[in-house]
């Protein structure tokens, strides 16, 4: 499961790719370093593609001691209201998991923003979002088992369209950004802390 992205895309990179027209520049206030938990940019197509900011994941009270669910894609996809994409400049990992070591920041070769797709959930009078995944590319496996499901232009807009089976546009996802397509940066153990949120997060550190 993804559990720390970042986004600082510009404007007309995302209204280029996604066909869509921004009124309010403020949804596009970078971050980069977003947990599950708080607001995101993503975009929906209703009578028209749109962007705006919903809770990544499903709120939960910290006093209950729950943790979140984890849901593999046919239970995300049995429970969405509306398929979303999740644009992101890029995502933390950590070795096997380990929060306490130091996380890399996995982005495109050529600095793109990536198109996640996601799905919108509605629980009671609250929609959140949240992301499928599939199994990590070569480049990926050695640290994490699993990666955001990030999808073409092609298969982003299948997949907001909505007439295209889910299954397939993710059987057929799993051959998209391999090993050439993606780069892996080891950066500061400040990401770590999620009240880190400042440009040096995502810069290479010697390995």
């Amino acid at each position: 499961m993804t559990k720390r992205i970042a986004f600082f895309a510009e404007q007309a990179e995302i209204e280029n790719f996604y066909s869509l027209s921004i009124e309010s520049p403020s949804l596009l206030e970078p971050h980069y370093n977003i947990g599950r938990g708080q607001h995101i940019p993503v975009i929906t197509n209703g009578d028209e593609r749109q962007l705006q900011r919903v809770r990544w994941g499903k709120s939960f009270s910290k006093s209950s001691n729950q943790p979140e669910e984890k849901n593999d894609n046919s239970t995300l996809l049995e429970k969405a209201l509306q398929r979303c994409i999740v644009p992101i400049s890029g995502f933390y990992i950590w070795k096997d998991d380990r929060k306490k070591d130091h996380p890399f920041f996995v982005r495109m070769m050529d600095n793109s923003t990536m198109a996640v797709a996601g799905v919108l959930i509605e629980e009671g009078e609250n929609l959140h979002c949240d992301f499928l995944d599939r199994e990590a590319n070569t480049l990926i496996q050695p640290m994490t088992a699993r990666m955001p499901l990030l999808l073409n232009k092609p298969m982003a807009d299948k997949w907001l369209d909505g007439e295209t089976d889910a299954h397939k546009i993710i059987n057929e996802a799993k051959s998209l950004f391999l090993i050439t397509d993606l780069t892996v940066l080891r950066v500061s153990k400040d990401a770590n802390d999620l009240s880190n949120n400042h440009k040096e997060l995502i810069q290479p550190i010697p390995k």
